[in-house]
């Protein structure tokens, strides 16, 4: 513990304001709202099933992260090592230390993220953000070395598992025209679902996995039992042929559809998620608090995988039809 309190300690000799907004940026990109970001862009504007793919892959790596923690129950280092600026606090750091979840997540969204892409850059790329992500956790005084040496390790194996169970996570996301799949799908959510609320009663985080979880599953079936799908699959870069001949698929029409989705996003998302952190709703009742945020990522969830799709095919197409 002494020699994890000195590496904090060291680091922050070094600490100017510059270091500190750097550290504390490259932070956010360990967060859930970075990695479901990002899953959203690749799932409205070039590959729907692996967008949908990922969006699960990292809900349950939270889900992991937050067992994990639980399991463990090993603290993080002291209040006076925390460095913290307005906009941006970090609400939940009552939680335990071990395994770091940032750490953790990082690895498995870049492994992910760089298997799909193929591409030697992004995998360079994912190991920096991983590393600088790690540091940041201990300079900025929310993890010990350990945290975070346990956050990679726990991200490395589970990479192993999900590079072994592939084939099943796509089965889960495999677009069946007649809705067939849609019983199973809805199984395996409820299954995770009460398994969650079981685990952790009345816990926000395992409130805002498993509604990410039901509202990502609903949306994503849904948009195939209306028949709305071919919105998403036509955009798809594993249609090369199409992508060719149809202009539709150029990478500023993508970047487009990506800049106006996330705008879209949180122009729902946002207002809501202040309003229940402003109003503070767990002063009322841990049970209204936790409903709350179970609606607010069901919705979010819904508005990923349904309802902004669904805009943007119809702003997209009306503007084209202007033109």
């Amino acid at each position: 513990m002494f020699f994890e309190e000195g590496l904090i300690e060291f680091l922050q000799s070094y600490r100017s304001s510059a270091l500190d907004i750097f550290f504390l940026v490259v932070s956010i990109l360990g967060t859930q709202y970075f990695f479901l970001s990002a899953s959203a862009v690749i799932y409205w504007s070039y590959d729907r099933k692996f967008g949908m793919k990922l969006a699960i892959l990292m809900l349950v790596s939270f889900w992991a992260t937050l067992l994990f923690k639980e399991l463990f129950h090993m603290p993080r280092p002291n209040d006076k090592y925390r460095i913290e600026y307005p906009y941006f606090e970090e609400k939940y750091t009552e939680t335990y230390g071990f395994p770091s979840g940032h750490a953790l997540n990082s690895v498995i969204f870049w492994y992910a993220f760089a298997s799909w892409t193929k591409n030697k850059f992004v995998y360079l790329l994912g190991i920096l953000i991983t590393v600088l992500v790690s540091i940041s956790r201990i300079y900025l005084g929310f993890h010990f070395l350990s945290d975070v040496l346990g956050g990679l390790l726990f991200g490395c194996i589970f990479a192993v598992v999900y590079s072994y169970f592939t084939e099943r996570l796509e089965q889960f996301c495999k677009v069946d025209k007649d809705g067939n799949m849609f019983d199973n799908r809805l199984k395996i959510c409820l299954i995770i679902l009460f398994t969650l609320l079981f685990l952790f009663p009345f816990s926000l985080d395992s409130a805002k996995i498993a509604g990410g979880f039901l509202g990502y599953t609903l949306g994503y079936q849904l948009l195939d039992v209306l028949s709305l799908s071919k919105i998403l699959d036509n955009i798809s870069d594993n249609n090369s042929k199409n992508n060719a001949k149809n202009p539709k698929h150029s990478k500023k029409e993508k970047i487009t559809r990506s800049i106006l989705g996330l705008g879209m996003l949180a122009i729902f998302f946002v207002p809501l998620s202040l309003a229940i952190y402003f109003f503070n709703l767990n002063r009322y009742s841990t049970f209204i608090s936790f409903i709350s945020y179970f609606l607010l990522y069901l919705l979010m969830g819904l508005l990923i995988t349904l309802i902004v799709p669904i805009l943007l095919d119809n702003l997209l197409n009306k503007n084209k039809n202007l033109s």
